[in-house]
């Protein structure tokens, strides 16, 4: 007997684990932050939980790291969060932007491990000046970003308004507006995929991470403000279209086009990928290998 009672004392003496839970934006106190338990059904979701925004709320976030916990965080409908801060708002786990939701931030920092999915059709607008990069990412962090617009008006002090230390941002489509230059891989190897169906502006592009890499897909677009800086990355065999390094401008068209987008007129250059020639020359060799097989064909049956 003994036995059993050592084994169900162990048993009492483990500690529980902590449930997760799923709580609902009511806002129902007087103040829309994030931190007030008032405002969440079944409390403000910390590390592991999941938390739903819907309707129009607007959710206030007061402090830099008041949203640092590690929570899944749905945002629906026409919900915003809202950061007036120039100290700017850190954001742990996992950010879902669905349907109309939006953001307001002047400095929006992913931590390490942490993903933004951007599925919405509002925007991701800048809230006033900042010492910082309008939008950072860290190792292991990641950017899925599929419609709306991101329009981010970087700072002259800092003259990048899209810093990528690390991690993956994959654009597939919707618009990505960066005042500034956009920053590859600062510390250490990072990667920015852009899909043909989204459409990318930048003052300027700056890598210098080995490994990292700028990847076009086939048809994709990319407006830059300074052709020498693309040049020069692809210079350095940062440039690729489908995961294939580019050494030259052999597989790209540019065109000039003059473009309003909030901050005056800029003149960029877009600059498109294309199908490499031996893709062509491999597709004109597969019709003639076609052609061959059923003028043969026809050729036994006669």
């Amino acid at each position: 007997m003994l036995p059993y009672c050592a084994a169900f004392g162990i048993i009492f003496a483990m500690p529980m684990a902590s449930a997760q839970i799923l709580s609902t934006w009511t806002g129902g106190a007087s103040v829309d932050r994030f931190g007030n338990e008032g405002n969440w059904d079944e409390g403000v979701p910390g590390a592991g939980d999941t938390g739903n925004v819907g309707g129009s709320f607007r959710v206030e976030v007061g402090v830099l790291n008041e949203m640092n916990v590690g929570a899944t965080i749905n945002m629906n409908d026409s919900s915003f969060i809202e950061r007036n801060n120039s100290s700017g708002l850190a954001f742990s786990g996992t950010l879902n932007f669905n349907d109309s939701s939006a953001l307001i931030s002047s400095d929006f920092r992913l931590q390490e491990n942490s993903t933004v999915n951007w599925a919405s059709s509002g925007t991701f607008t800048d809230a006033g000046a900042s010492n910082q990069p309008n939008f950072a990412m860290l190792a292991g962090s990641e950017v899925n970003f599929s419609a709306g617009t991101w329009e981010l008006f970087g700072e002259s002090n800092v003259d990048v308004s899209l810093l990528m230390r690390a991690g993956t941002f994959n654009a597939t489509g919707g618009t990505l507006i960066l005042e500034t230059r956009l920053r590859v891989g600062q510390d250490s190897a990072a990667t920015f995929n852009l899909g043909k169906d989204a459409s990318l502006y930048s003052g300027g592009l700056f890598m210098d991470q080995e490994g990292s890499l700028f990847d076009f897909e086939v048809d994709a677009s990319y407006h830059i403000a300074s052709m020498a800086q693309f040049n020069a990355r692809l210079d350095d065999g940062f440039i690729a279209i489908e995961g294939i390094v580019q050494s030259d401008m052999e597989n790209f068209t540019t065109e000039s086009v003059t473009e309003d987008l909030g901050f005056g007129d800029v003149d960029y250059t877009r600059i498109t990928a294309i199908p490499e020639p031996r893709a062509f020359a491999a597709m004109a060799g597969l019709v003639a290998l076609l052609a061959f097989f059923v003028r043969d064909r026809r050729r036994q049956r006669s």
